[in-house]
């Protein structure tokens, strides 16, 4: 997997405070993004998340309570430095990256993940 450089990730966390998405009120179009993702994948969890310098923070959210994350325990940084289209865990118990991940191991027992990133602007 490609790591983002340090510029490149200085950047994207430049556009994502601009955006003022961080820590702003839920909002209907997000919810919608969060709940036709999960129809459309059949999936009881769903997201719409941001992925900032050490947090994850979910704008939108299905199937579960929580608001953020630790970024060193998410997916979610994984689809930032793939640099694809959609990064995809098809099981996680098996991939070495994620089998010991509290999110797979713990009460939420993620076992499977598919990330698209959100691309803002032509950056």
């Amino acid at each position: 997997m490609k790591r983002v450089n340090a510029q490149e990730e200085e950047r994207r966390l430049e556009i994502l405070r601009g955006t003022q998405l961080l820590d702003s009120t839920p909002e209907e179009s997000y919810d919608r993004i969060a709940q036709l993702a999960a129809f459309v994948c059949e999936a009881p969890i769903s997201f719409v998340s941001l992925v900032d310098k050490d947090r994850i923070w979910f704008k939108a959210k299905v199937g579960v309570d929580i608001c953020s994350a630790d970024r060193s325990e998410s997916f979610c940084t994984h689809v930032v430095e793939s640099h694809t289209e959609i990064f995809e865990v098809e099981d996680a118990l098996k991939d070495v990256r994620f089998r010991d991940n509290p999110y797979v191991t713990g009460p939420l027992a993620i076992r499977s993940y598919t990330g698209v990133p959100i691309i803002y602007g032509e950056d």
